[in-house]
């Protein structure tokens, strides 16, 4: 065999033994791997195991649900499309909406809160925006953390249809019908509002409804259509996880610590919990009882396949 082929060979063969040696350390035993199309790593878990009847999941805050192939967190309100063992999670939730009504006066709108209230997960700064899309509304993120509330948020304004399209910019949200804001670090507990200035009075022959949404980076993209209605009503944003509620230090020395063999443990960046990960040269799930595998079975089969060719 060339020496080309034979390198492409055992990149392949690498691949696949990283492959197989991740999914065989991602749930507890006699627990599910996953729910439709998305692995469930331990320590996050569905209920309990059908082999020892202990939870499959490290805290509660970490049980989920799966029905119809579908995977969501707690009781079924908001939907898991991805888990990392990094420390992210995707999931999709509601947008909020404000619209005009006409019967119950000029200043009234209504608008739902949607609410994330999960003391292990924190949005995401850097791979999130808030965005808020009318012509007569403004749309605020709100967190509550350790007992003090902060928000931030945009307000968009414009009077005729025809200045919003003059704007825009291959889709961009310039702040003329569409405005965004970035996430700050470390928002826990969140809720976001979309409200209306005027009642959508000066604008509803265009637009009579006005959304804010929090969207993970690269997944929205602006069009003036979306003033008469977006096409969607829900949106994926990106949270980050973590467990327990002390730093390192703490954590090691309780019998619940979840960092396992051959991992480190690292203090969340936001003061609450931590997170754990393989040392250098291993491989695998650092919250799973077997822990992180050494490189050097990959290094045998790789001697043993290349001595073969």
């Amino acid at each position: 065999m060339r020496p080309k082929e034979m390198q492409k060979q055992l990149t392949r063969l690498t691949v696949l033994l990283l492959m197989a040696l991740e999914a065989a350390s991602q749930a507890l035993r006699g627990c599910p791997n996953s729910c439709g199309s998305v692995s469930i790593p331990y320590p996050f878990g569905i209920g309990n195991s059908n082999h020892t009847g202990a939870n499959c999941f490290l805290m509660k805050e970490l049980n989920l649900t799966c029905t119809n192939s579908t995977l969501y967190h707690g009781q079924g309100n908001i939907q898991i499309l991805n888990i990392s063992l990094a420390g992210k999670i995707d999931m999709l939730v509601h947008i909020s909406e404000v619209y005009k009504n006409e019967s119950l006066g000029k200043k009234y709108n209504i608008g739902n809160r949607p609410r994330f209230s999960v003391p292990v997960f924190t949005i995401s700064s850097e791979d999130n925006k808030f965005v808020t899309v009318g012509c007569d509304t403004y749309g605020y993120v709100s967190s509550i953390r350790k007992v003090t509330e902060f928000s931030t948020g945009c307000s968009t304004r414009c009077n005729t249809l025809e200045i919003v399209e003059s704007m825009q910019r291959s889709g961009n949200c310039t702040g003329i019908g569409c405005c965004q804001v970035d996430i700050p670090p470390g928002m826990k507990n969140i809720t976001f509002r979309a409200f209306s200035f005027y009642n959508f009075n000066s604008t509803s022959d265009f637009n009579k409804c006005g959304y804010s949404f929090v969207v993970k980076n690269g997944n929205y993209t602006f069009s003036v259509d979306h003033l008469k209605g977006v096409p969607f009503n829900m949106t994926p944003l990106v949270m980050e996880w973590s467990v327990g509620k002390d730093t390192c230090d703490i954590s090691k020395q309780r019998t619940d610590y979840a960092c396992k063999n051959n991992s480190d443990c690292e203090n969340s960046p936001f003061d609450d919990g931590y997170r754990c990960k393989c040392k250098p040269g291993f491989q695998g799930n650092a919250y799973h009882p077997d822990g992180c595998q050494g490189n050097s079975i990959i290094y045998y089969f790789l001697i043993l396949t290349f001595r073969q060719i």
